[in-house]
């Protein structure tokens, strides 16, 4: 439960809004400027952004009113700060994945008017969201973007910020070295432009990485450094998560009092603040280190309170840690305490008992798998202690089971923890190489520009042969910009048509859950959502991709497949087949290919079928060419009308474009054919055979 804050800093869209409080003001233009125009639209936007860390409902509703007027007065410019202040909005109620959406609306907004600070601050924005989500490679690629554009820009203060994100990201990833380059890098920027409030944060995090590889005493130099800085904005809420931050390292450094000393600051100001999480876990934190200074009374009434507050506000996973911790001090506590707390002393194990099923219940709910280990061992050995040994070992069952299940997650983290490290790695040597050639090109325009004076005199002097040589190399030079140009052209469009295959991929995915929802199977939507949150962030990884290796592209059709046979069971069945020959991590394929084609046989071929039928994907090489034919049994193509045209969707007409750009791109001739079988049709799918490696 003891949790350190990092702090992340969400930038304003104009860098403009401060923190200076001025609500009141705001309100009363709100109210007493009621023409519709960009004026009133201002106020709306900047009264949703000073609520976003208050009143987020309110700042919602303001928020979806600046974006009804913006509509009706067509202000792209004001529109996308209104989409950005509800994505604000939207992200303090923890609503993240709808945050993105709106940052997006916004990004694209700005990029049309062309105010390309605005877009790297949504960008970055949308790397705090994605990072809220724990997608990390996500977050590291938004910020990483950003800060491309605030390099770009000169803007220090948005160089400054996103760098402080990156070493956040680094320091969940436990890569503390990058993490501290990235906040030293963050905090001399802050520092040359006397940026208080970055300055702070940065300060804050770095103590939090000193705090996390065993420097205590350099973690409470750092954070007091940053608490006095807070101190003078009159920032509360940092204020509060600096005093929460001290309070832990002091309770790493076995010193109790000064935790609690702490503690009671942050809580006295979550108070005033009506913050109630802030408030509960001040009281369960408060409570653990009471016990640890055996003042079993008190913490028992702060684990009290903590309880009472987490079963308030509906967050069950703290309400069943409250209750846990509450048993386990009852466990430890002498009989006069019981007696203070009116609790007779042979009752003691069966309220423990009580307290600690009700945690087992929640944990199983929320899937807390080493909170429900815990729970386990503690109900194993007291019932052991009691002589039950059968629900002793019972117990101690599940503890192994939770247990297992805890490594097994922890050692996925870890995988992930260490791809991630390296893409920091390469992406660091990426950079350096950019940095190379950009300063190797810097050169070479400095040498060609000498070089271009003294031809320009020397043409004065030669014959006209030499001016023919120059302009036909100077025509061929045209040319091949011209192709550069073609080329950006065609990965431009390419990528549009990507993002469009997705919303509508997502769309109808969604309808499959609704309809479980619908039929209340529980269970059977709950299996669909997980698989379909997997599935989806397989398409949001190979979304900006280009291409992919043919293994990933069928590992998300066969997750898509499957999705579809549990909607659909038991009418669909499906195989997927490929030339053992073929090495699927090193074929490359354009992203998304596949499924809207296996979408189109299942739909329109297979569901209308009584009693179902299959589809059968298989891959084969032919020279250099990969052969994909989709198959299925269902209802064919309608002999009264063309081939295909009944069956032909939105998304299969985005694949036939797709298909047309690739073959500019490369200058090759893949190509979608379809093919009627008795019963069903057969798409099939000709790509050149690229390889990765």
């Amino acid at each position: 439960m003891r949790n350190l804050i990092l702090t992340l800093l969400s930038i304003a869209a104009s860098f403009a809004f401060g923190q200076t409080n001025r609500l009141d003001s705001l309100l009363v233009q709100a109210k007493q400027y009621r023409v519709e125009d960009t004026s009133r639209a201002s106020i709306l936007n900047e009264l949703s952004i000073q609520l976003s860390n208050s009143d987020f409902d309110k700042g919602m509703a303001y928020a979806d009113s600046s974006i009804a007027l913006c509509t009706r007065i067509k202000s792209d410019v004001k529109l996308a700060t209104a989409y950005y202040a509800k994505a604000r909005n939207l992200s303090s109620d923890g609503q993240d994945s709808l945050a993105i959406v709106n940052y997006q609306i916004a990004y694209d907004l700005n990029k049309k008017v062309g105010k390309e600070l605005a877009c790297g601050t949504m960008l970055y924005n949308m790397g705090i969201s994605f990072y809220n989500l724990s997608y990390y490679k996500k977050a590291t690629e938004m910020h990483t973007k950003a800060l491309a554009i605030f390099k770009k820009l000169k803007n220090e203060k948005g160089i400054s910020a996103a760098l402080n994100s990156l070493g956040i990201v680094a320091m969940e990833l436990s890569d503390y070295s990058h993490a501290i380059e990235y906040y030293l890098e963050s905090l001399d920027l802050a520092k040359r432009n006397n940026d208080s409030t970055v300055m702070a944060n940065t300060l804050m995090n770095i103590g939090i990485v000193y705090k996390n590889i065993g420097d205590l005493n350099k973690a409470i130099t750092y954070m007091n450094n940053a608490l006095r800085i807070y101190q003078q904005q009159s920032n509360n809420l940092y204020i509060a998560k600096a005093f929460n931050n001290i309070a832990n390292v002091y309770g790493e450094m076995k010193q109790p009092a000064k935790a609690l000393e702490y503690y009671d600051k942050a809580l006295e100001i979550n108070k005033q603040s009506d913050y109630e999480y802030g408030i509960a876990s001040n009281y369960i934190n408060m409570g653990i280190e009471l016990r640890q200074l055996n003042r079993f009374t008190q913490a028992y009434q702060s684990l009290q309170k903590a309880e009472a507050l987490f079963f308030k506000i509906d967050d069950k996973n703290n309400y069943a840690i409250a209750l846990k911790t509450k048993a386990s001090l009852l466990l430890a506590a002498p009989d006069s305490t019981l007696l203070q707390l009116g609790i007779a002393s042979p009752q003691k194990t069966a309220i423990v008992k009580s307290l600690l099923n009700q945690a087992k219940d929640i944990f199983i709910i929320t899937e807390d798998y080493a909170s429900l280990a815990d729970v386990n061992d503690d109900l194993c050995r007291l019932y052991e202690n009691s002589g039950d040994y059968k629900n002793a070992f019972t117990h101690y069952k599940q503890y192994v089971a939770c247990r297992d299940c805890v490594l097994i997650d922890e050692h996925k983290i870890e995988i992930e923890k260490r791809e991630m490290k390296y893409d920091f790695d390469l992406r660091e040597q990426e950079l350096k190489v950019a940095n190379i050639q950009k300063q190797a090109e810097l050169e070479y325009e400095q040498v060609n520009r000498q070089y271009t004076l003294a031809g320009g005199i020397a043409l004065l002097l030669i014959s006209g042969g030499f001016f023919i040589s120059y302009k036909r190399r100077k025509d061929a030079l045209h040319k091949r910009k011209e192709a550069e140009l073609n080329a950006s052209r065609v990965e431009s469009e390419l990528k549009a048509l990507r993002l469009q295959m997705n919303p509508h991929f997502m769309f109808n995915s969604l309808n499959s859950i609704t309809n479980f929802i619908d039929q209340h199977k529980t269970e059977t939507a709950s299996n669909y959502s997980v698989k379909f949150a997997k599935l989806m962030r397989m398409v949001l990884e190979n979304s900006e991709s280009p291409e992919v290796p043919l293994a990933d592209e069928l590992q998300s059709t066969e997750l898509y497949l499957s999705l579809e046979a549990l909607r659909l069971k038991p009418k669909l069945t499906y195989t997927i087949n490929m030339e053992s020959s073929l090495d699927a991590e090193n074929i490359m394929i354009p992203s998304m290919l596949l499924q809207p084609f296996v979408e189109n046989s299942i739909i329109h071929g297979i569901s209308p079928l009584s009693d179902g039928g299959t589809v059968s994907i298989s891959i084969r090489q032919q020279e250099q060419w990969l052969f994909i034919n989709i198959d299925d049994n269902g209802v064919g193509i309608s002999p009264e009308k063309p081939a295909m045209t009944e069956r032909k969707s939105m998304a299969i007409r985005i694949s036939n474009d797709r298909i047309a750009l690739f073959n500019e791109r490369h200058q090759t001739h893949a190509s979608i054919e379809y093919e009627q079988l008795n019963p069903g049709t057969r798409v099939v799918i000709k790509i050149p055979l690229t390889l990765q490696f």
